[in-house]
């Protein structure tokens, strides 16, 4: 097939796009009792309810709560299933003698260092981009940035959560993404790291063109109320395009561009990410997996000040950062930080059969905080959490509740002789 990104991604971008307003509607009120389980924290009992309805939207929500205990290649499988078809994706191929590899999170620091706004994107279904997003908002912290603008957050509960120090279920601030441990730990982190938290989304918009314009406004006004404000952009899919949708419609880099006058180092990983169906990986990561060995988010430079730039971004963006194929027996381990504990949940002590959910809450958080990690239990190999240095709360379910399981300390000697309390 010939390889169209807005093609590909229209069914689910339109629906994630308006994530925020999309439950105005009759049929949507009643699907938005297993959504709600979803963001109370409940995601087995969400799952559950998913599974019972039919259709594309019941299925992208179910591909979602996957990637919240940790498996984004099953979320990806389900809210990419419809794109597949009997054709190849188109090939490239670039002279490889002169082209150089760099880190990502110190090459882009580095590029970002004489900017004022950064701008990233990401897929609403893969965690690891969060994680990615936590590193380079270390770096760039490194580098003088002092806000970031979340596409996820609402302004009114912001406050809250820089006074808990962590994002919680049923909060303003937190949107429907940020009931991902991966991304919640981005928050949390960047609270630690001294960043100001800026929610810049069009709640209440009523077309793709108002939202593109009113976050534009709001980023627009945050540079104008903090001058010295260096800013750090997470957004999802195409906001951060340079030029336009297929539709026609200016995005919100564009319009933001426009206002303001300031050119954002504009950064792509979606398009440099695998996909569970390999024919639908965008044709520059193909020829850089199979040309290089990538075992870390790296970005390619084909010549000075010339970055390689995925064919879904092509003239868009200024850099792609290209992923590693993350390996699905590993799960998240396979992504995840390597400055974290791998925390075996031992199910024949357990006494409790999958599948369950099991999760780790910070020592001192409230019940409601979102966990430091999440795991959906179906099998021997699924049962390890990831955890940083630290003391944890440890609670399972079967359905809808958690339950107490124990106390650990992460980070010393793990006592496993007596998981079940």
């Amino acid at each position: 097939m010939v390889y169209d990104y807005m093609r590909i991604m229209r069914f689910i971008y339109i629906y994630l796009l308006y994530m925020p307003f999309v439950f105005a509607s009759n049929d949507q009120a009643n699907l938005a009792t297993c959504e709600n389980s979803l963001l109370e924290g409940n995601t087995l009992e969400a799952m559950k309810c998913f599974e019972r309805r039919q259709g594309f939207i019941s299925q992208l929500n179910l591909g979602i709560a996957f990637s919240f205990v940790g498996m984004n290649d099953k979320a990806d499988e389900l809210i990419r299933a419809h794109e597949v078809s009997d054709g190849k994706n188109s090939r490239v191929f670039y002279p490889i003698e002169n082209i150089v590899i760099y880190d990502a999170v110190s090459k882009i620091s580095e590029l970002a260092a004489d900017k004022r706004v950064v701008m990233l994107n990401e897929s609403h279904h893969q965690s690891a981009h969060r994680h990615f997003a936590l590193q380079l908002a270390r770096g760039l912290r490194e580098r003088g940035f002092t806000h970031i603008a979340i596409e996820a957050l609402s302004q009114e509960g912001i406050a809250d959560t820089v006074n808990n120090g962590y994002a919680t279920y049923k909060n303003p601030t937190t949107g429907f993404y940020t009931s991902d441990p991966a991304f919640a730990f981005f928050i949390r982190e960047s609270i630690k790291m001294g960043f100001v938290l800026y929610a810049y989304e069009a709640h209440g918009a009523k077309s793709m063109e108002e939202r593109e314009n009113t976050q534009a406004v709001n980023l627009q006004k945050l540079l104008v109320e903090v001058p010295e404000a260096k800013v750090f952009v997470y957004a999802g899919y195409g906001h951060i395009r340079r030029g336009h949708f297929s539709n026609g419609l200016a995005t919100m880099a564009n319009l933001f561009q426009n206002k303001t006058g300031i050119q954002p180092l504009l950064i792509d990983q979606v398009g440099g990410t695998h996909s569970s169906y390999p024919m639908l990986n965008d044709p520059v990561l193909d020829f850089v997996s199979e040309q290089f060995d990538i075992s870390k988010p790296s970005i390619l430079q084909r010549e000075k000040d010339h970055w390689l730039v995925s064919e879904s971004y092509k003239g868009d963006v200024d850099i792609t950062v290209f992923h590693p194929k993350y390996s699905v027996e590993l799960r998240h381990e396979s992504w995840i930080n390597h400055d974290r504990f791998k925390v075996e949940v031992d199910l024949t002590q357990l006494g409790v059969e999958p599948p369950i959910v099991v999760r780790a809450i910070s020592e001192g958080d409230r019940e409601f905080a979102v966990p430091i990690d999440k795991i959906l239990i179906r099998n021997a190999r699924d049962n390890y959490l990831f955890l940083p240095a630290g003391s944890f709360r440890i609670d399972f379910s079967r359905g809808s509740g958690f339950h107490f399981l124990k106390n650990i300390e992460v980070g010393a000697e793990i006592d496993r002789s007596n998981w079940k309390s």
